[in-house]
């Protein structure tokens, strides 16, 4: 706390008084003669808008500091969605790669990650249908695709794609798509 007299006395004297006296507060008076903890703090938000330096420290001014407990929540929220996701080498095993082809019947645009279901016919006939997880929509939708250049019209399409860490039949992550056509989107690097 400073009090008059002693440094940094000068940086609360030396702003003129304000009409009707005082800061605003009416607090004038009390500070110069008995100085308290909050009257400098409250002389110096006129100086800053959103910080006050009391004591050679940054404060948040008063305007700021309801924030600190939404910035807080926010904080805790982003960190247990963090923790809920996961990374993709800690669910798929790059070392086991596939290679699959089949139809897409049908596309989960949906965040987190957009699910390709690929119908796929083994040499039976039997139809298994594969999910493939992919990039999160936002970074798909920037890229220009949309869920009905996934589809593919229902031409025949080849995926790469690399397997579940812990066995899960008919998941993997894509890493490409290659149609009909001829045409491919690579949806992660190698």
């Amino acid at each position: 706390m400073t009090v008059p007299g002693e440094r940094g006395a000068a940086l609360y004297d030396a702003a003129p008084p304000r009409k009707g006296g005082g800061n605003g507060f009416g607090a004038v008076a009390a500070w110069r003669h008995a100085p308290t903890r909050l009257a400098p703090k409250f002389r110096l938000r006129f100086a800053s808008r959103h910080w006050l330096r009391v004591q050679g420290e940054d404060v948040p001014s008063p305007s700021v500091l309801p924030l600190v407990p939404a910035l807080a929540l926010t904080l805790a929220l982003a960190s247990t969605e963090a923790a809920a996701h996961h990374s993709v080498a800690g669910q798929f095993d790059a070392a086991r790669r596939t290679t699959i082809t089949g139809v897409v019947s049908k596309v989960d645009w949906i965040n987190p990650h957009v699910y390709v279901h690929m119908d796929v016919a083994d040499e039976q006939g039997r139809v298994t249908t594969w999910r493939l997880e992919s990039l999160p929509t936002a970074m798909l939708r920037k890229a220009g695709l949309t869920s009905e250049m996934l589809k593919g019209g229902g031409q025949k399409v080849t995926a790469v794609a690399i397997l579940a860490r812990n066995g899960t039949p008919n998941l993997a992550w894509l890493l490409n798509l290659t149609y009909e056509d001829g045409h491919e989107y690579v949806l992660a690097g190698e």
